[in-house]
């Protein structure tokens, strides 16, 4: 067992356990991800939780870091049960935006995410997919058209996500900052004038 399991294994699945921890020793030396990232397949739920937090926080700052591990996030994504571990994969996969090669893998990945039957996952996905439209327009149409599949859905907070993720991409309009995690991404938008 390696330390991060050990930091990650720490509280429950409504904390963050030690996970700040996991994202110090890796921006400080991203030779760590390796270890970080096998705690993504371990059986034990609370550490693949609290790996995908320290994951996502990570992607915020350095989404480069997870380029090279694309097919087993991709993989954790629609294999992975536990929602924690789903949403903060959808969230990651909005900062991986910075990046054209795999948008389309990653848009795909994000447009199954929005068949969850949890609101917070697809809320997420539908976030980080409005980042997808804004900075690649030609997939903005395919996003539309599946954001607009859940305009009858039973969850009035999908359909507030829905509403407002329509009305940002149909009338030009900016993202809200509370989308946005990563402080790497508003210069993004604004040299695009699309935040």
């Amino acid at each position: 067992m390696n330390r991060f399991m050990v930091w990650l294994s720490e509280g429950n699945l409504k904390t963050d356990g030690r996970s700040d921890e996991a994202v110090e020793a890796v921006l400080n030396d991203p030779g760590n991800i390796n270890d970080l990232m096998s705690c993504l397949r371990v059986e034990n739920a609370v550490i693949r939780g609290n790996t995908a937090d320290a994951i996502e926080k990570i992607g915020r700052q350095k989404p480069e870091f997870f380029l090279p591990y694309l097919h087993l996030l991709l993989q954790s994504s629609v294999e992975d049960p536990l929602p924690m571990v789903q949403w903060h994969l959808a969230m990651l996969f909005g900062h991986l935006a910075l990046f054209s090669q795999p948008a389309d893998l990653l848009i795909t990945a994000l447009s199954n995410m929005l068949k969850s039957d949890k609101s917070l996952v697809v809320s997420w996905a539908i976030n980080s997919l409005c980042v997808y439209a804004k900075l690649y327009p030609d997939f903005q149409p395919a996003i539309l058209g599946n954001m607009i599949a859940l305009d009858d859905d039973k969850r009035a907070a999908v359909r507030a996500v829905v509403q407002n993720a329509k009305k940002i991409l149909v009338e030009n309009q900016y993202l809200p900052v509370k989308w946005i995690k990563s402080p790497i991404m508003p210069a993004q938008f604004s040299s695009k004038n699309r935040y």
